[in-house]
């Protein structure tokens, strides 16, 4: 990595009239093999790449704000009876109760971080509409918004969540309650 970083340096000094083109190539060579090397979760990367931070931090803002128009036009259309839903999404999110996060929004799972590919593929938790991947999604559990006692694909933190409140008896938490080790097994 070091040594990359070292060749391009002595290329733009060798050649300091160099195109623009060549210079911005290297330039985002340079940016791919420093982003490959610190992963998102690294404290270094708040440092190393502010501006991504930055433009996350806005389509989140976006994101959130699409979510919570779409919530509120399906709120409006449950008050006025009108159970008609424009699409397979809006369905799903007033099947169980969340806001269920569209897949063209995500392009990593919320939990781990890894990129959606070919052989990684998204999955909606029941119990909070998070997009995870399958890795993040192994447990099953009754969610308890749905009334169905039958187990669903939940995320790791609604699970990790819920153990706690089930054990103190509370009802607090996201809305799943772990299925039984009988039932996680066959997964």
């Amino acid at each position: 990595m070091l040594e990359a970083a070292r060749q391009i340096a002595e290329h733009v000094r060798a050649f300091p009239r160099a195109g623009k083109r060549r210079l911005q190539r290297k330039r985002d060579e340079l940016q791919m093999r420093l982003a490959s090397a610190v992963p998102r979760g690294h404290p270094l990367y708040a440092r190393l790449f502010a501006d991504q931070l930055l433009v996350d931090e806005y389509v989140a803002r976006v994101i959130d704000v699409r979510n919570e128009r779409r919530q509120q036009e399906a709120s409006r259309r449950r008050a006025e009876g009108d159970v008609k839903f424009a699409s397979w999404h809006e369905y799903q999110s007033a099947k169980y109760g969340v806001l269920w996060e569209d897949d063209k929004d995500v392009r990593e799972c919320r939990e781990c971080a890894r990129p959606f590919t070919l052989l990684r593929r998204r999955h909606h938790c029941r119990s909070c509409g998070k997009i995870v991947c399958d890795a993040c999604s192994k447990a099953r559990g009754v969610v308890l918004a749905r009334g169905d006692e039958k187990p669903k694909r939940v995320c790791d933190t609604c699970v990790a969540a819920q153990r706690p409140a089930a054990a103190d008896g509370a009802a607090a938490g996201p809305a799943a309650a772990p299925a039984s080790d009988a039932a996680a097994a066959n997964v």
